[in-house]
């Protein structure tokens, strides 16, 4: 199990639960994620938010040893027990080479030095390795103002991180160029200045590939063209399915207009209940194109569904606009649609406009209109609650209730980060540091005063429970020095068992107090246990012996 706590509250945050062996090393990482690695080699990325796995990592075959991190968050290394160093890319949780390093003696450390790019391997033959993640950059960047690319991928294929380098993305985006103005050469069946277009990167065995089967695809360009010219549509299009690549090509752009143009008359048409020949006459000539067959369909038979979508989005009903388009796809089709999104897109910059000014009242009326939209419901809800809990937790300052302050910082950790927030936490921690000197005399009546404003706050429960705990462990310790009676500390051990459990701590004091008191017969096994996470402040008391 990982046990996550927050440092500030003193609390634990979440019990992470995912693994099948014991966990052996853990990474934090950015936006709240951290990596943990189990003696199996099981390797799970969590959010740290919601205590909920993010990813499982494929392809760890042995036991992982060392774990870092490249500073940009964006590469996870993992040093195996066979001498092997692993790398993640931390965006799809993708394995970029399994054997990205390769020693012969085992690592017995790893860090990344972020001002050079480079990992730091510590070995256990008493060696030390500086390594360039971006080993071969100076190298690509040389073929690559020469224009020699091919000479670039085997370095690629040597180090798979060097696709995460500026030169080549430059690289990527000269192919990607490359490509558009080949495919427009051979739109116009100019094959040779295709070929010619591609010569810089015919010697690269992925990107021939691609070249020929490009100029292959185009083989019938000439033909769908024509299709297109003499308006035999359905032959176009069924051109264009064989062919993925035509879609990209102006004249099937084209394509498609004409065909957003005429669907819109055909709408109009279909919403006037005499006009219902006339608008299919205007889509006769998309008869046996199959993609267009289920919207001319669904025109006709749900007529009826379209115009009440229509009076909803009238009357600025938008819930029941967005069941209508739930139960009826089709009418993403329709402008009012695009319409009723951009409104959308509209009230949301309207609303951080108006979060930006601290005028949340106006913000908090239009999340009440983008609640009933079902792409921003989930972000509206959280921003109205967000907002009120922020207006409670600034009364709640003003009126110095602190123990629903603290609760409600708890529930939005970006209240922490305030004025208001730091002095609380300030506040905290300076009145716990005191109850631990109290904790130290086994003083609960000092302990109680100093934290008696954190006694409501659920937050705090566990951090008190410790003190407390320490507190009646010290007052079973001083009992065994006073030589109190036998009975007293047997129930002095029952007491704290049944509020805290069973913990290391009273089971090291029970090995001494059997040596002070060797005839007692008290077993912890058998004894009613609490936990510490079930502690309450109602079960303070000022002696744990009675």
């Amino acid at each position: 199990k990982v046990l996550l706590f927050n440092i500030d509250s003193m609390s634990q945050v979440h019990r992470l639960i995912g693994h099948s062996a014991p966990v052996i090393k853990l990474q934090f990482l950015d936006n709240q994620r951290v990596f943990s690695v189990d003696k199996n080699g099981n390797g799970i990325v969590w959010d740290t938010k919601s205590g909920k796995v993010i990813k499982r990592l494929d392809g760890i075959h042995d036991s992982v040893e060392q774990v870092t991190k490249s500073s940009d968050n964006n590469f996870l290394f993992l040093a195996t027990a066979l001498g092997y160093i692993l790398v993640y890319e931390l965006q799809n949780y993708k394995l970029l080479s399994p054997k990205y390093i390769k020693l012969s003696t085992p690592i017995t450390a790893l860090c990344f030095d972020g001002e050079r790019q480079s990992l730091i391997i510590a070995t256990a033959s008493k060696e030390l390795f500086f390594y360039p993640i971006y080993y071969g950059e100076k190298d690509i960047e040389g073929f690559f103002e020469k224009k020699e690319y091919n000479f670039i991928y085997p370095y690629i294929e040597n180090n798979p991180l060097l696709v995460y380098t500026k030169i080549y993305q430059k690289l990527e985006i000269i192919w990607d160029l490359t490509v558009k103005k080949a495919k427009l050469s051979l739109e116009i069946g100019d094959k040779n200045r295709a070929i010619n277009l591609f010569k810089s990167f015919k010697n690269i065995p992925s990107k021939n590939i691609v070249m020929q089967k490009i100029i292959l695809e185009y083989s019938d360009f000439d033909k769908f063209a024509l299709f297109a010219k003499q308006d035999k549509i359905p032959l176009a299009y069924s051109l264009a399915n064989k062919h993925p690549m035509y879609r990209d090509s102006k004249i099937f752009k084209s394509l498609e207009a004409e065909w957003k143009k005429t669907f819109v008359i055909a709408q109009k048409y279909s919403l006037d209940p005499k006009a219902q020949d006339k608008a299919r006459e205007v889509l006769a000539p998309y008869r046996g194109v199959s993609e267009k067959t289920k919207f001319i369909k669904d025109l006709f038979m749900q007529g009826d569904v379209y115009r009440r979508f229509k009076i909803a989005i009238g009357q600025k009903d938008f819930k029941l606009s967005f069941e209508l388009i739930k139960l009826n796809p089709f009418l993403k089709e329709f402008p009012e649609y695009e319409a009723l999104m951009n409104y959308a897109d509209t009230l949301y910059i309207k609303s951080q406009k108006f979060i930006e000014n601290d005028d949340t009242h106006s913000a908090i009326k239009i999340f009440r209109i983008l609640r009933d939209f079902s792409d921003f419901k989930e972000d509206a809800e959280n921003m109205m609650a967000e907002i009120e809990s922020k207006h409670k937790f600034y009364a709640a300052i003003k009126e110095e209730d602190i123990a629903s302050a603290y609760n409600i910082m708890e529930t939005f950790e970006e209240l922490q980060k305030t004025e208001d927030g730091l002095a609380l936490q300030k506040r905290w921690k300076s009145d716990f540091s005191k109850a631990n000197y109290y904790a130290v005399d086994g003083d609960i009546k000092g302990i109680k005063n100093v934290l008696s404003d954190y006694m409501q706050i659920n937050s705090k429960y566990r951090s008190l429970g410790r003190v407390f705990g320490w507190a009646y462990m010290i007052q079973l310790e001083q009992a065994v020095r006073q030589k109190r009676d036998q009975y007293l500390i047997e129930n002095g051990i029952k007491n704290y068992i049944l509020c805290f459990g069973l913990q290391e701590q009273i089971e090291n004091f029970f090995n001494i107090f059997k040596k002070y008191y060797p005839k007692s017969k008290l077993n912890l096994e058998l004894q009613t246990k609490g936990s510490l996470k079930m502690w309450r402040p109602s079960m303070i008391v000022n002696s744990i012996l009675d």
